[in-house]
């Protein structure tokens, strides 16, 4: 199983390309690591400034990367 530490100015988009080569299987990461996303996204700065949904990760969240589609 791989995983990704996502750093400053990166979006599910980049880790898709670099991962998958392709921007479009950005949704796999996020429901692969919803609930990691999610937890990140509870802090209350996050809350209250609307900082919440899949296109809002942070530096330090560790992603699983799904294994590629057969």
């Amino acid at each position: 199983m791989k995983t990704y530490t996502v750093r400053q100015g990166d979006t599910l988009q980049f880790i898709s390309m670099r991962f998958f080569g392709t921007f479009i299987r950005w949704p796999e990461l996020w429901h692969a690591n919803r609930e990691v996303i999610e937890r990140a996204q509870q802090c209350e700065a996050c809350r209250l400034r609307n900082m919440t949904g899949p296109d809002w990760i942070f530096p330090g969240t560790v992603l699983t990367i799904p294994t590629a589609k057969q």
